[in-house]
């Protein structure tokens, strides 16, 4: 799971989670998402691009019929751009 960013504030971090959202016909539709990976920005300010990765996936088996995923990303200040995300999924992780 990676994050492609252009961060220029050496003080906050621009922060990116992979979720997983389990559901069941039924069931309670509130129950709580999974954090699957989360990266964090690096330090310092590089006025370029740059990409956060990390290969520490929890819940690593997809769920194509009872689980929805999503991404949630976090800044505190407006002068951190999230780019992108990449997620590599493969028939079996390594």
């Amino acid at each position: 799971f990676s994050l492609v960013y252009h961060d220029i504030n050496n003080n906050d971090p621009l922060v990116a989670k992979l979720m997983k959202k389990k559901f069941k016909v039924g069931e309670d539709a509130f129950s709580a998402p999974v954090v699957m990976a989360t990266v964090n920005s690096g330090p310092g300010v590089v006025d370029a691009a740059r990409r956060a990765s990390t290969t520490n996936i929890a819940s690593r088996t997809i769920q194509k019929k009872n689980a929805f995923y999503y991404i949630e990303v976090f800044s505190e200040t407006i002068n951190l751009n999230i780019i992108g995300v990449q997620i590599d999924v493969r028939a079996t992780c390594p």
